[in-house]
């Protein structure tokens, strides 16, 4: 009698067989392409404004969510102003931005915030990053 293997959580491991299960790659990649196609997501970067610095900005809608993201490198120190502005797609509420570094870890220690509100979004650098910085957000209008 064989052996009931189980995972850590207890749930009973499906039993190993000489037979291989091929996955159709292609029809993965294809699903996946008619999937993000019938999402209808609408391309709004040029809807917005930036400060200098800000560079491979993209923005896209979905209904009233938004999408968007950017890299910037703070030159100063304290509230960088104006970042990024919108008259069209503003965000319903103040809405915490995600921030990121891919070049240093040095920078991930430096403890810059960004919040994006209807006046604009900020960015709150206490000492200047060596590169620049990953930003994203996703808020309702």
């Amino acid at each position: 009698m064989a052996t009931q293997h189980k995972t850590a959580s207890g749930v009973p491991r499906p039993e190993a067989t000489d037979e291989i299960d091929v996955v159709d790659i292609q029809g993965i990649a294809d699903k996946v392409e008619d999937t993000i196609q019938s999402i209808n997501l609408t391309n709004i970067t040029s809807g917005f404004s930036f400060a200098s610095g800000v560079t491979n900005f993209y923005a896209y809608k979905f209904g009233r969510v938004v999408f968007m993201r950017f890299d910037y490198q703070p030159v100063s120190t304290g509230f960088n102003m104006d970042v990024v502005t919108t008259t069209l797609y503003k965000p319903l509420l103040i809405t915490v931005v995600n921030v990121a570094t891919r070049d240093s870890t040095n920078d991930s220690a430096r403890g810059i915030t960004a919040h994006f509100g209807s006046d604009g979004l900020r960015v709150v650098a206490p000492e200047v990053p060596g590169y620049p910085m990953l930003f994203t957000c996703v808020y309702l209008t």
